[in-house]
């Protein structure tokens, strides 16, 4: 029986965009924003697709707030609703009930 994934999707589920670029990443300067991702893995399999962390929701993107307002202050999301994961699987040809 072969195990083997048929394919690995990276998938970029949020990105975050805190100050202080220089101490972050070792680049910029230090009030730039740096750049964060939130990294997810789509693994296609023999069974189906099974999705590894999620990263940030719809709804988190509609409403950042609900995340916290010391979170979205100190690491400033991008609110995008193509870097959820429900949008990455519907972009690669899936439903979202296929995971």
């Amino acid at each position: 029986m072969n195990t083997a994934p048929r394919a690995l999707h990276h998938l970029n589920c949020g990105t975050l965009c805190p100050h202080g670029a220089r101490l972050i990443t070792g680049e910029g300067s230090l009030l730039g924003a740096a750049r964060l991702v939130c990294h997810c893995i789509l693994i296609e399999g023999a069974d189906g697709l099974v999705l590894v962390d999620t990263g940030f929701g719809l709804e988190d993107m509609r409403n950042p707030r609900q995340l916290g307002i010391p979170f979205t202050t100190a690491f400033r999301p991008r609110a995008l609703d193509a870097e959820t994961a429900i949008s990455q699987v519907r972009e690669l040809g899936f439903q979202p009930g296929d995971v």
